[in-house]
């Protein structure tokens, strides 16, 4: 039987549970960051839901607004960095854990079973890397800067400028993946 999303994120609770200190030392400046994770690991919650799941305390009770501010702003910093997200329209905002927040809390010592995660991995930095240069190598020959062989056979040309646009499309698909894991 496969495990759902929502196993997973139990699993994992429970394992940055039993390392709360390390968490902290690498990547947090405060155990309300940590918190905040691990109440986001339960689902999407909004900032208000929280606070009444962190503190106990719900909107109009006395210490609501002060503990508000400290949540809002550790879930800013935690967004700021890569490891939360929110809609941008509607009424409702809630934060939800970013999949690469999950790599990273999944590669931590003492945490096994994630895989490691980089935003933007060897492979694509090199797809990148190869697109912009056959778009300069183009367009160089396209001005005819470049003599000899390639600025006299249109043939080479053609060929140089349709793998540019296949890479450039590749690069472009694979940059929308990183965002899309970001966000």
């Amino acid at each position: 039987m496969v495990g759902t999303r929502e196993d997973s994120f139990g699993e994992l609770r429970d394992r940055i549970n039993g390392s709360l200190s390390e968490l902290v030392r690498a990547q947090f400046t405060d155990l309300l960051q940590v918190e905040v994770l691990l109440e986001l690991l339960n689902g999407s919650r909004t900032v208000s839901e929280l606070v009444s799941a962190i503190y106990g305390v719900a909107d109009g009770d006395q210490g609501f607004k002060t503990s508000y501010t400290r949540v809002s702003r550790a879930a800013a910093e935690l967004r700021s960095r890569g490891f939360l997200s929110r809609r941008l329209l509607g009424k409702e905002k809630p934060y939800h854990i970013t999949q690469l927040a999950v790599a990273r809390l999944s590669s931590f010592e003492g945490i096994r079973g994630g895989s490691r995660t980089d935003v933007l991995p060897r492979g694509d930095l090199t797809l990148y890397v190869s697109s912009l240069s056959l778009g300069l190598v183009s367009v160089v020959a396209g001005r005819g800067i470049i003599t000899g062989a390639l600025a006299e056979v249109d043939f080479l040309y053609l060929v140089i400028f349709s793998l540019f646009l296949l890479a450039t499309g590749a690069a472009l698909t694979r940059l929308y993946d990183a965002i899309r894991r970001v966000v």
